[in-house]
């Protein structure tokens, strides 16, 4: 790269060049996705919370109010394709009976910080976690401890199944 005198920095080329070289600079941080992001949109866990979500928001459009157990939201597997696939019912803690955001018009103003799901291992060494507005995120263990929750207890899939 050759350097510039003031001159040609005045000038309109120079200007063009000095102003082009910094919104690369700028720009480029922001191009494409993070390595955070990239590893989301790829990984199984999230993808099957994901999948979990949509299933969940199905049944409580369907039924008009939110699945109470693992049967009724296993009636919106079909419509999702994967379903549980990615992420299985023996792998996932979900707070049933819990309203989604903007389900039957009504949205949660702390939708997007109440945990609906997990992978079961979230809460020894964090991992992935469904939010009540449908969004998926990675998140440590003890955020997850401190995290507020859409019940008091998980459901999960008994041993040996």
């Amino acid at each position: 790269m050759r350097s510039l005198d003031w001159r040609e920095v005045c000038s309109g080329r120079g200007a063009a060049l000095v102003v082009g070289a910094l919104f690369l600079v700028g720009v480029a941080p922001g191009c494409g996705v993070s390595p955070q992001q990239a590893e989301m949109d790829t990984s199984a866990q999230a993808q099957g919370l994901k999948n979990l979500g949509k299933m969940y928001r199905i049944v409580s459009e369907s039924l008009k109010r939110p699945p109470k157990t693992i049967n009724e939201l296993r009636q919106a597997e079909a419509q999702v394709p994967g379903g549980f696939n990615s992420l299985g019912e023996t792998n996932v803690g979900i707070y049933f009976d819990a309203q989604m955001a903007d389900v039957a018009g009504k949205a949660g103003a702390d939708s997007s910080e109440t945990v609906l799901a997990y992978d079961r291992m979230v809460p020894m060494q964090g991992g992935y976690v469904l939010m009540l507005d449908g969004s998926v995120r990675r998140i440590s263990a003890s955020e997850f401890k401190a995290a507020k929750k859409a019940g008091k207890t998980a459901w999960h899939a008994p041993p040996g199944s």
